[in-house]
């Protein structure tokens, strides 16, 4: 539960960031939907994999709390929707992504070769998170500035990316005993450290372009120590670690990053 909340405030964290990085008003209740939206998501997923996993057999003890902020979440996003209306459209977009997510769980999975395409949801958590954080914030800013929406856009995809494999690197173990399915499981370590330095080539050469885009050099310094860090937290996993690194140290560069972010612009 009280992961569920931390993720979310990391979510909230984000969306704040994007805010600060395109120089627009700073719209509270947008982070705070996104807030509701990743509360809400987060123990959906929660609940339709703990019932898939205990095929049914568990207490409804074990759901009630999860199922108490999915409800409170919903009403909570719900509310704030319906203040924000024009967006809608993202939102279902969100969705959409957030349950095909979901439907990879093997016994919800609806792709007959869905345990060769692990990887599919790696890219699919990073996809979803990346959008609602940038859309949402951002989406009147679209048309107008598209080519730096996408370069910021593809920046935050790859940071998320390696928190995703961060995660997805320490499951290994339970993730093939559960027969469940990621990046991590599906391919060779030397391959996926390979994975992970070019796409950490791609976040430098991204970096440059955001430098010329958005002449912030401030910004510029605090998007490359947060996906450096990132990358490097990586190699960490090669040991056994601590909830306190996973949950505190990795979640929390999210939160990490919009703090710095935010302290720049004071």
């Amino acid at each position: 539960m009280s992961h569920s909340i931390f993720v979310s405030f990391c979510a909230f964290g984000l969306t704040f960031q994007t805010f600060l990085l395109f120089k627009l008003p700073v719209v509270i209740p947008v982070c705070w939907l996104v807030f509701f939206l990743t509360l809400g998501a987060y123990n959906l997923y929660w609940i339709v994999s703990k019932w898939t996993f205990k095929k049914g057999d568990a207490n409804f003890s074990d759901y009630v709390i999860h199922f108490v902020l999915l409800v409170l979440s919903a009403v909570a996003a719900i509310d704030y929707l319906w203040r924000m209306p024009n967006l809608t459209p993202y939102i279902l977009i969100g969705g959409v992504l957030t349950s095909l997510y979901t439907l990879l769980i093997p016994s919800f999975s609806f792709l007959p070769d869905s345990n060769r395409l692990g990887f599919i949801k790696t890219i699919l958590l990073a996809l979803t998170w990346t959008f609602v954080t940038i859309f949402l914030p951002c989406h009147q800013f679209l048309q107008t500035h598209f080519f730096s929406v996408w370069i910021l856009f593809l920046i935050r995809f790859i940071f998320i990316f390696f928190l995703c494999v961060i995660f997805d690197s320490r499951d290994i173990v339970k993730n093939r005993l559960q027969h469940l399915h990621s990046l991590a499981t599906d391919v060779m370590p030397i391959t996926l450290t390979i994975i992970m330095c070019l796409f950490l080539i791609a976040y430098i050469f991204l970096l440059s372009k955001f430098g010329v885009v958005f002449h912030n050099p401030i910004q510029l310094i605090v998007l490359g120590c947060s996906g450096v860090f990132s990358f490097l937290l990586y190699f960490f996993t090669f040991k056994k670690r601590s909830y306190f690194f996973y949950y505190f140290i990795v979640d929390g560069l999210m939160l990490f990053s919009a703090f710095a972010s935010y302290l720049v612009t004071i």
